[in-house]
């Protein structure tokens, strides 16, 4: 098992605590064991680790020296961040006045007239692409999805980008006009790319080479953002995706998007954090299949840089309501109670000590050992309610959680009142 020595060597002065803990945890490890990888999550991790694989492997065969990955795309715009919600006006979404818009409505009336604009647009690249490389001229095609749906619309600007400033939200949204050219050569890509930049009418707001840093199913593409004037004199943003063919034909094969859908909320957040979260899972993975336990003979992440933060992440990961399990967040939360535990031997506040009791008190009341939790989850007021504790005042306690990269308190409550 992943942990080493008694929690009385942590716990001075309860020993019944402390004897409770070592018992516990003994027998949720275990029981995470005998699950093995029978676990439904296990076997889905597995599934989205070999659609990774299968992925890289797709596009080393067709791309051998990944010469797509190191194409520069320029964006016209130098970027459309300001600093912290603030963006660009420059950048928003017109309406045919040439006012930012303020409603999907307005939006939509835009984007029906530049609809067949972009179109031709685009469609032109095309043709140029086949006739400069007419011997691959049937491995490239265009494909034009209609209008993105209002509501689908709506939700994205409420949850992506409400916060934005200047608002309004759907003044964000920039793939209302879409559509995809798909190569079946690394040349045509490269010829689609060179083109696109030398279009007088295009420019550039935002650039994605997805090749270089693929999502986290492992699917690559270009993804552009650009801006074209109409005759009417208004301005609108639109987007193009830029396929290889086979790791697109792959993607839908594997039909890697439902695991997408069930770890995005994993993946949700910095994405130069994106390669450690991935190589969580893999520790989790190879832990579970040579060692039985979820973090292996060498402690996984424990230990690790940000290993708080990591833990954190992946105990919301197995309490999540698409993967609800119990167990494994609670051997998780056991990990992450020891090395607070530690951590305030050197120091660091109490309260995170308490929250982590906390943490672990709903995971066990989640598996039906509440007599258990209700003990745990006494210890954790008591440390919480303490002065000595450091803890922040209550209302800035969510802000400061935020501010400093950790998770918010679970929701998964077995208890009337949440510490944070």
């Amino acid at each position: 098992m992943s942990h080493s020595g008694s929690f009385a060597t942590f716990v001075v002065g309860d020993h019944k605590l402390a004897y409770t803990l070592d018992n516990l945890e003994r027998e949720i490890a275990f029981r995470v064991k005998d699950m093995g990888l029978t676990s439904p999550f296990l076997k889905t991790l597995r599934a989205y680790l070999d659609c990774r694989d299968q992925m890289d492997a797709k596009y080393t065969e067709v791309d051998e020296l990944h010469s797509i990955a190191k194409l520069q795309v320029n964006e016209n715009s130098n970027g459309i961040h300001v600093v912290d919600n603030e963006y660009k006006s420059e950048f928003q979404q017109q309406t045919v006045d040439g006012e930012p818009v303020k409603n999907v409505d307005e939006l939509y009336a835009a984007a029906t007239i530049v609809e067949p604009i972009y179109r031709e647009m685009i469609e032109g690249i095309v043709k140029q692409v086949q006739d400069f490389l007419p011997e691959q001229k049937d491995g490239i095609h265009v494909e034009f999805a209609p209008l993105k749906g209002t509501e689908r619309a709506s939700e994205k600007a409420n949850d992506d980008y409400a916060q934005r400033l200047p608002r309004t939200g759907v003044s964000w949204l920039y793939d209302i006009v879409r559509g995809s050219i798909c190569c079946d050569h690394s040349e045509q890509v490269t010829k689609c790319l060179e083109l696109i930049q030398k279009d007088p009418r295009i420019f550039i707001v935002k650039a994605k080479n997805r090749f270089l840093k693929p999502t986290l199913t492992g699917y690559r593409d270009f993804n552009l953002a650009f801006q074209i004037e109409t005759p009417e004199g208004f301005k609108h943003i639109c987007e193009i995706q830029i396929h290889h063919g086979a790791t697109k034909a792959l993607s839908k094969e594997l039909d890697s998007h439902k695991h997408y859908e069930y770890f995005r909320t994993f993946f949700q957040g910095d994405t130069s954090d994106l390669e450690t979260h991935l190589a969580d899972l893999k520790a989790i993975d190879s832990g579970m299949r040579t060692q039985g336990d979820l973090f292996g003979t060498r402690g996984g992440m424990f230990g690790q840089s940000k290993a708080d933060m990591r833990l954190e992440r992946m105990g919301e990961l197995f309490l999540n309501g698409r993967v609800r399990e119990y167990y494994f967040a609670a051997h998780v939360y056991f990990q992450l109670l020891r090395l607070r535990l530690e951590g305030s031997r050197r120091g660091q506040p109490m309260y995170l000590v308490g929250d982590a009791y906390h943490k672990l008190a709903v995971s066990l009341g989640l598996v039906g050992r509440r007599m258990e939790a209700s003990r745990i989850y006494k210890k954790a007021e008591e440390i919480i309610k303490d002065p000595k504790s450091r803890a922040p005042m209550q209302g800035n306690m969510r802000m400061w959680m935020s501010s400093k990269g950790f998770l918010t308190v679970c929701h998964h409550h077995f208890v009337p009142i949440p510490f944070f």
